[in-house]
């Protein structure tokens, strides 16, 4: 099984309204009203009204947001233009993050850029400290996507309401964050899969990274797609795969088994999901791009049938 860390792919958030409507008043109101029936609020980690879920997957998998009873208001992703749009949407303060970092440096979880997932080299992340101060918050700007006019429709708009979203909160870019550097050959590591194989070789060419179990697999894959093929086996052999040093100097193990997997079926899944709210959005239209949505779907079927 090859398992490949692709480039960037970042849910856009919806823009929010900085003079709320009535109607957006009256679905709040009923947001609260419907949350005052729901649970205490429980999550892996729980920091004022925000709470981060990791447990289940060995990476964080979803954000929590909370009233002041404890009550869940909202679930969502794990990205900077989520929290930034339902922080405000909810009225809670982005220094609740610091405290869920605190807790996620202690447990020795990955949320910082290159972190979250060890091993894979992948940018994927959010500086909790650069976006409380008005900054991105990732590796990467996610204001601009290069490719955007080959995604369609869909992905148009919503890059647009995350140009938006920047914009009205006043967001600058932090060099010393966001340094565009994409994928990090140097934190790239041995993975075991699912399988219980380790595959040593990784070749990284351009925005992507997939690993191999032999150096004549890789070899092969780079003679088709370019690139260069990194040997870990000495890495592998002195333990050092997919771990990381928490805050206080204990090594954390991080599944590597299902990390590799779980990011690609996240991802898949991500794209599925987007692709299929554009199919609702667009239903009744001639440009309903189907043959794309059924490529993905079978790609989710496929790492599904892998990862069982």
């Amino acid at each position: 099984m090859n398992i490949t860390s692709l480039n960037p792919v970042v849910n856009q958030p919806r823009t929010i309204n900085p003079q709320p409507s009535q109607t957006t008043d009256v679905s709040f109101a009923n947001l609260l009203a419907d949350a005052s029936s729901s649970p205490p609020a429980k999550a892996d980690v729980i920091s004022g009204r925000i709470g981060i879920d990791y447990k289940e997957k060995g990476f964080i998998s979803s954000v929590s947001y909370f009233d002041d009873q404890g009550n869940l208001l909202a679930r969502g992703n794990f990205n900077a233009q989520d929290i930034l749009e339902k922080t405000q949407q909810f009225g809670i303060p982005l220094t609740d993050l610091r405290g869920a970092g605190q807790q996620l440096d202690e447990a020795g979880v990955g949320y910082k850029p290159y972190e979250l997932y060890p091993g894979t080299g992948s940018d994927h992340g959010i500086d909790f400290e650069d976006l409380i101060s008005g900054g991105l918050g990732t590796a990467y700007d996610w204001r601009v996507d290069a490719n955007v006019a080959l995604k369609g429709p869909f992905a148009q708009r919503e890059l647009q309401k995350s140009q938006a979203l920047a914009e009205q909160l006043g967001l600058k870019l932090n060099p010393l964050v966001t340094t565009g550097g994409g994928i990090d050959p140097a934190r790239l590591a041995t993975q075991k899969g699912v399988d219980g194989v380790v595959r040593n070789f990784v070749l990284h060419s351009g925005g992507t990274a997939s690993w191999y179990q032999s150096s004549e697999e890789a070899a092969k894959a780079q003679s088709s797609l370019g690139g260069r093929v990194y040997d870990k086996s000495q890495q592998s052999a002195a333990g050092a795969a997919v771990t990381r040093q928490p805050a206080n100097t204990q090594q954390a193990s991080i599944d590597s088994s299902k990390s590799a997997a779980d990011h690609e079926l996240a991802k898949l899944s991500e794209k599925l999901h987007n692709l299929t709210e554009e199919l609702d959005a667009s239903r009744g239209s001639t440009n309903i791009n189907q043959s794309q949505h059924y490529t993905i779907y079978n790609q989710l079927l496929d790492i599904l049938n892998k990862v069982q």
